[in-house]
């Protein structure tokens, strides 16, 4: 892998994270489709949506590291959820 500096790691993760957020900003107010629902997890289409965008950037970005998705399985940490703030309005 070629070298990876913080701040060019910074950049990926903040234009992946923009383009997630442009998403979810044009679906705000519009209807949301539940893929499941627990008592105490939503997971909502357009979180799995987001995530799979952020995955995509950062993967093309820098292949070699792992991530770790909040709605799968991989190395870095990924959480690009709408349904958790619901959740957390809901239920405190």
């Amino acid at each position: 892998m070629k070298n990876v500096t913080p701040q060019s790691a910074l950049n990926a993760v903040v234009d992946a994270a923009r383009a997630a957020g442009k998403i979810m900003r044009t679906n705000w107010h519009r209807p949301k489709r539940v893929n499941s629902a627990e008592a105490h997890d939503i997971k909502l289409e357009l979180d799995v949506r987001c995530q799979k965008l952020i995955q995509q950037r950062l993967r093309r970005k820098f292949p070699a590291i792992p991530l770790l998705g909040e709605k799968g399985a991989f190395r870095r940490q990924i959480d690009a959820r709408i349904a958790g703030r619901i959740h957390r309005l809901i239920h405190g």
